[in-house]
């Protein structure tokens, strides 16, 4: 009698937390939904096929995660759940932002849906990440290197592949804020507005084509430049995904995706300044992904020198980096446990560094 007790109370517990489950499924799903509405200016989701399949996916992600979330540390939860509620506060805030000029809604009711959304969007990156890595990411096909791919050869063929899109655009694409810099250095009348190790590079690169009686020249060496720097980072991401034993298949469709994506190729003989500060980025990412994964990299010179020219670099390119990476400090010394002395020695580094070199190019102004 005691068993089927227990056993009918289990199933009763079972089925009030698979109920549960549910209603938390539906409201999350609601609330994503106002969060699309609010982000593309579309309405009448909520009664298309479209609700369907959303809650549908999200029950299937909590289904999922249940069954493995005992597989992740409290501190790999708390560390996932730090990371998906600054994604999602910065998501939805730029959302606000962008629709109605304030990062927060006008009145107590409108604030409250605000805030619903953010813990929505990051419950939903929660689980997806949590399943992710719980289950091991499926492009990891063993831990040792694969021999396909090389560096060097995917570098050049990168390039190739943006060839074409170089000779349709001849000489570059010049975007926006290059004309405005280039003036700067014709004139000598500078501005901060504006990275000034940008203005002088590609600013330099246009007199000294000017100087060779050929302005666009000087603009096709620039975007030759920048071109080889991006693949460059590109093929070291590639590299590094390789040696954590990237599947074959996956290293060509991540091959064909950095070749054929146009906003890739494009982007890549754009002469405006974020270019190169995304390729710095994605620099600092993979060293710091190195140095995490292994300490004893700490001890090799030339990988702390590439992480430092991408983290000086990041700076140098956006004025606005340089307090993004002073945020970035105590973050990197919370979570660099023993390393924190590194990490922390890295950015002062670092800082000294970019700050000392802009200094240094507004004495030449």
């Amino acid at each position: 009698m005691w068993a089927e007790e227990s056993m009918f109370l289990k199933k009763r517990k079972k089925y009030i937390y698979h109920l549960v489950m549910i209603i938390g499924d539906f409201i999350l799903t609601a609330v994503l939904l106002a969060s699309v509405e609010k982000y593309l200016g579309l309405t009448g989701l909520e009664h298309s096929i479209w609700s369907v399949l959303l809650f549908v996916g999200i029950y299937l992600l909590t289904e999922k995660y249940q069954k493995v979330r005992k597989r992740l540390s409290k501190r790999k939860k708390r560390f996932i759940w730090f990371f998906c509620a600054c994604l999602g506060v910065a998501e939805i805030a730029g959302i606000y932002l962008i629709k109605d000029g304030s990062i927060l809604a006008y009145n107590i009711l409108a604030i409250g849906m605000e805030v619903l959304m953010i813990v929505a969007l990051a419950v939903l990156l929660f689980l997806i990440i949590a399943i992710l890595t719980a289950n091991g990411l499926p492009i990891i096909a063993g831990k040792q290197q694969n021999k396909h791919g090389n560096i060097f050869i995917d570098w050049f063929i990168i390039m190739l592949g943006w060839l074409p899109v170089l000779l349709a655009y001849y000489p570059g694409i010049f975007a926006y804020d290059a004309s405005n810099q280039v003036s700067q250095v014709l004139t000598g009348l500078y501005s901060t507005h504006h990275p000034l190790m940008h203005t002088f590079l590609l600013g330099g690169l246009f007199k000294l084509g000017h100087a060779l009686g050929s302005n666009n020249f000087g603009v096709l060496l620039y975007c030759l430049i920048q071109m080889s720097i991006l693949a460059w980072t590109m093929v070291w991401a590639l590299d590094y995904m390789r040696k954590k034993g990237l599947d074959r298949k996956l290293y060509l469709l991540i091959m064909a995706f950095y070749v054929f994506f146009p906003v890739n190729s494009m982007l890549s003989i754009s002469t405006t300044k974020d270019i190169l500060f995304a390729a710095f980025c994605l620099i600092v990412m993979i060293f710091l992904m190195k140095v995490s994964d292994e300490p004893q990299l700490w001890k090799n010179k030339g990988l702390i020198f590439i992480g430092g020219l991408g983290l000086i670099g990041m700076m140098l390119f956006r004025n606005n980096a340089l307090y993004a990476c002073i945020l970035c400090c105590p973050l990197l010394c919370v979570f660099g446990k023993k390393e924190w002395k590194k990490y922390f020695g890295w950015i002062i580094t670092c800082l000294v560094l970019t700050i000392g070199i802009n200094y240094g190019l507004e004495m030449t102004m």
